[in-house]
């Protein structure tokens, strides 16, 4: 898999990020066709005044589904064996996800989205049916195999941040690589530049604690690509933010994408999961609509 440049030129400035995000196409379209969309995000509150409406036209290239999928499922199945009782999580999922496509997974609170997205993120395992990466199957590996997969092709961003309260940023970013192996000085060397393409390299020295939430959601931004994995995988990661934060945040997915990095997102948001190409509707264990637009 080709090494994806991440945030090459992208230098944030929250001060310059607009509060409301341009949304991509929907829909498909002839490959390098231009599209128009519109998206409207209201704040916190929620009152109409403070809503606003932003028009883009942007170059949209479609999947080219003639490639192996990154990711694909066959007949996958999660079921939790709680004594007497059986709860059934998933069951009969086929999905195929494509290099290179942002995609959103929706459903209501218990719809089983959580469940898969610990299975694509290699934190679970199926208790049948069979799940690829890069068409190698990991429905079958041990945890030991499973971290490694975890390490080496999926960068994760969650709702909590996950950061460790006792390390600085540069160090929460640099842990992946050490992970990897990478020696003391490329570490460093790595961290330092997407802190400084997040826009939080004069906040590298800062523990957690110090850090807003939006400046923490970067910082794990920053840790789950700085080894450059083959899926972005983020779960609800505007869950804690506050409107400006998330459109922040938003933002650089967008720009991650745009450079042709593979990202699943997990959102109950409607208005979120319009910035994906296209959304996985989950529903009561299996997937109601796999190319549902919004």
């Amino acid at each position: 898999m080709k090494e994806k440049l991440l945030l090459s030129n992208y230098k944030f400035k929250s001060s310059n990020v607009n509060s409301t995000l341009l949304s991509p196409p929907l829909q498909g379209g002839s490959m390098g066709e231009s599209f128009h969309s519109d998206l409207s995000i209201g704040t916190n509150d929620g009152t109409e005044a403070e809503r606003k409406i932003v028009s883009s036209t942007l170059s949209f290239e479609t999947i080219d589904r003639t490639k192996h999928p990154i990711i694909k499922t066959n007949s996958l199945e999660k079921v939790y064996d709680m004594g007497k009782v059986k709860v059934i999580a998933l069951k009969n999922i086929d999905i195929e996800i494509y290099p290179g496509e942002f995609v959103a997974i929706m459903g209501p609170s218990g719809s089983g989205k959580s469940t898969l997205m610990h299975i694509l993120g290699c934190l679970d395992t199926p208790t049948k049916g069979k799940y690829f990466i890069d068409d190698t199957e990991v429905s079958l590996m041990h945890k030991n195999q499973l971290a490694k997969i975890r390490n080496q092709k999926v960068g994760f961003v969650f709702q909590t941040f996950n950061l460790l309260p006792h390390l600085n940023v540069l160090k929460n970013v640099e842990l992946p690589l050490m992970y990897s192996g990478f020696k003391s000085k490329e570490r460093t060397k790595k961290a330092k530049e997407i802190l400084k393409n997040v826009g939080l390299i004069d906040r590298m020295t800062h523990k957690p604690s110090e850090l807003s939430g939006g400046q923490r959601q970067r910082v794990a931004i920053a840790r789950a690509v700085v080894t450059k994995p083959t899926i972005i995988l983020a779960d609800e990661p505007t869950g804690n933010l506050d409107s400006q934060s998330g459109n922040d945040v938003l933002a650089i997915f967008k720009e991650l994408h745009n450079e042709g990095n593979t990202i699943i997102l997990v959102t109950h948001d409607t208005q979120i999961a319009k910035i994906a190409q296209r959304i996985i509707y989950i529903k009561d264990g299996e997937v109601a609509d796999g190319n549902l637009s919004l």
